[in-house]
């Protein structure tokens, strides 16, 4: 009987994943900005996220946008329409200093 293989992820690989994770949650927080009404949709095709079936990559938009409410970076209105809080428009302008600050979800995500 064969074992099976077992991939360990390096320190390297895991840091790669986690700013590739950042960068993605930046490029939508730019574009909830520009677009506070924007769906879920919309923003993977801005993104350039889609299923093998031609869809926008809607599950992989949503992650990110949780990500980023649960950074407190942006909320929900009563309307439906994204906003920046206090604390995501710093991140936007590169005001703050936290380097990871959006990455906070996306590093949790990784611890096995």
């Amino acid at each position: 009987m064969s074992e099976p293989l077992v991939w360990r992820r390096t320190e390297k690989a895991s840091e790669e994943i986690v700013a590739a994770g950042r960068k993605d949650e930046d490029e939508i927080l730019k574009l909830i900005d520009a677009d506070p009404a924007a769906t879920l949709a919309k923003l993977a095709q801005a993104m350039g996220w889609k299923l093998f079936s031609g869809e926008p990559n809607k599950m992989r938009a949503k992650r990110c946008v949780d990500a980023l409410k649960r950074a407190k970076f942006i909320k929900e209105t009563r309307a439906g329409r994204w906003q920046l809080t206090p604390e995501g428009d710093k991140v936007l302008k590169g005001e703050t200093d936290d380097k990871n600050a959006v990455t906070v979800a996306t590093a949790k995500m990784l611890q096995p």
